[in-house]
């Protein structure tokens, strides 16, 4: 006769996170902004950032003539636009991040945030590369949230060339601009449809948050990293807030999840009548799992290291639902 756990764990919003929106997390507005005095580029509303108008001045090029507008009618030097709306996203309009060389010889990653972007210069004056010296400042004021988030969700599609890998990355700075929370995710290999990514975020203190900033870039953020047309597209970004610590009964989840900690065989009992996925984190953010939940799944981590890891359970509708970490020891 199968042994059914029943668990009572003492876990951080692992049940029910409440869902909180981004202004224009779904990129649907979008306006058109001068960058070097004259270059037209599209950059979405309410905060929104790209990589654009920073990399003009970096690269000393300008757009390409037959994409949009030069009033200086030069064709030496093109600049190719690499974040800009695309129809056919998870709902409505989507985000197109482009990694491209811009005039043959200088590669350079897109990226997308809803803070400043801007260039460490005393680290570029000192020798750096700018490309390796990329900052952001500012973020969407969560000062009035119930509480922190727990972690912030994405629908992405990713078409690397070569091997190459985009990059999620989540930082809640308190009240002093200093970080607090952080997860940076890799999102590796094609990704033709969309799915639905929520790394969870790593406290150093879970008071004081102030800001959050949401950074997506489609190579990694460093100079000559990336391959040329690696492509992310990114829609409907939502923050899931922790609810806080209370004890919850297993067998009310909607996943009973067993042993924990384990050597990395663990079974997940749906409890609920739906279509449920998981997606498994390591401590660096990687997605390690993604895949769809049978009613009785036997999951085989073994391969995976000893360590701690995290995991979502997502409904048919890609809602958060659950969320908690669990520990392989070897």
């Amino acid at each position: 006769m199968k042994k059914l756990f029943t668990l009572t764990i003492a876990l951080m919003a692992s049940t029910l996170l409440n869902a909180q929106t981004i202004p224009n997390a779904g990129f649907e507005v979008w306006h058109t902004a001068n960058a070097a005095g004259f270059i037209h580029l599209q950059v979405p509303d309410n905060g929104w950032t790209t990589s654009d108008s920073l990399f003009i001045y970096y690269t000393q090029t300008y757009l390409d003539t037959s994409t949009v507008p030069d009033i200086n009618n030069d064709t030496t030097h093109k600049y190719f636009q690499q974040v800009f709306p695309k129809g056919g996203g998870h709902t409505g309009t989507t985000a197109q991040l482009v990694t491209r060389y811009q005039d043959t010889d200088k590669l350079a990653f897109a990226c997308l945030a809803n803070c400043t972007i801007g260039f460490d210069i005393p680290a570029i004056i000192g020798g750096a590369a700018p490309l390796d010296a990329v900052t952001f400042s500012g973020g969407t004021d969560i000062s009035a949230a119930a509480h922190r988030p727990a972690s912030v969700g994405a629908w992405i599609k990713y078409f690397p060339v070569s091997g190459d890998t985009a990059h999620m990355k989540i930082n809640v700075l308190n009240t002093s601009d200093v970080v607090i929370g952080t997860v940076d995710t890799a999102i590796t290999g094609t990704i033709s449809n969309y799915i639905y990514i929520a790394p969870q975020i790593a406290y150093t203190t879970t008071t004081g948050y102030k800001r959050l900033q949401v950074i997506f870039s489609s190579s990694p953020m460093a100079d000559g990293r990336g391959q040329d047309s690696s492509i992310l597209y990114v829609d409907d970004v939502d923050m899931n807030l922790a609810t806080g610590i209370k004890e919850t009964n297993a067998n009310t989840s909607a996943v009973r999840f067993a042993p924990n900690p384990s050597t990395g065989i663990v079974y997940l009992y749906s409890n609920i009548n739906d279509k449920l996925s998981w997606q498994v984190f390591n401590i660096s953010g990687q997605v390690i799992v993604n895949k769809e939940l049978a009613s009785n799944n036997r999951e085989d981590l073994s391969y995976l290291p000893a360590g701690t890891y995290f995991y979502n359970i997502l409904n048919s509708k890609g809602e958060l639902v659950q969320q908690d970490k669990f520990n392989i020891v070897k």
